[in-house]
């Protein structure tokens, strides 16, 4: 009002909405009217003449953490979901820095799972959203229960697109997708033989494993089989056959 004068217009929202975790977590998980009918499409002030970026740093849409993650990465995934949750027993998907951390496997990145937005206001994002508050999983080659991801070659046993994984499964190490000795009947072509006599894995793939693990992770879990035999060793992929001596056996054109 002008000066000396009052207002007697009541305030659209109560006291204490400019608080981030109220306000934020409001349009967050969408518990309150659309933003945009009174702050504008681009929540840049429309009739109410407020805008975001009053109080935010610009360029707040792009900023995935502004809203989720940050924790233990700039990426936006979780420990952290959009309802400020950071505990790690209880926020929604536990792995998701693990799929993230190039660790045994090339990263992946948020589209591998979802459908990524160009920024905050991206349709079906942070408005027009149905099913605000939850995420959509749309997995390439694969499906998804919640919890359970099933039909996946990351997550198969290295023969084909057909792994199922529980989110709380924990760590996964080489026998949990290839088989190891107990199981080494699950291999494919001859692997169980050379497994059941103790031949490493990194003798015929040493660039995508050595002996203490995996040294290189982008060439694991992509689809690709690498293959790196002894000097002395040829393998014709067309008729799968080795040629050859290796752990002291001759292989000739031996069939795989």
């Amino acid at each position: 009002g002008t000066p000396g004068t009052t207002t007697t217009t009541p305030p659209y929202h109560p006291a204490g909405w400019d608080a981030p975790e109220v306000h934020g977590l409001a349009t967050k998980l969408q518990t309150e009217a659309d933003c945009r009918t009174c702050h504008g499409q681009d929540l840049d002030g429309g009739s109410s003449a407020v805008a975001c970026d009053d109080c935010h740093a610009a360029d707040w849409e792009t900023n995935c953490t502004f809203c989720h993650g940050g924790v233990q990465s700039t990426s936006g995934a979780p420990p952290e979901d959009i309802d400020d949750n950071a505990d790690p027993a209880t926020i929604s998907f536990v792995p998701h820095e693990v799929h993230l951390a190039a660790r045994i496997m090339p990263a992946y990145t948020c589209d591998q799972c979802h459908t990524t937005p160009t920024d905050a206001l991206t349709p079906g994002h942070l408005f027009d959203d149905p099913t605000a508050g939850e995420a959509e999983v749309v997995i390439q080659g694969g499906s998804y229960a919640p919890g359970t991801c099933s039909d996946l070659y990351c997550h198969g046993n290295g023969r084909g697109f057909n792994g199922v994984v529980d989110s709380d499964a924990g760590a996964r190490d080489c026998s949990s997708c290839h088989g190891g000795a107990q199981n080494a009947g699950t291999l494919s072509g001859r692997h169980g033989d050379h497994v059941r006599e103790g031949i490493l894995c990194s003798e015929c793939h040493a660039d995508a494993q050595g002996n203490n693990g995996i040294d290189q992770p982008e060439l694991h879990v992509n689809g690709v089989k690498d293959l790196d035999l002894p000097a002395n060793m040829v393998f014709d992929p067309t008729s799968r056959r080795c040629d050859g001596t290796c752990h002291l056996e001759r292989h000739n054109s031996r069939a795989w």
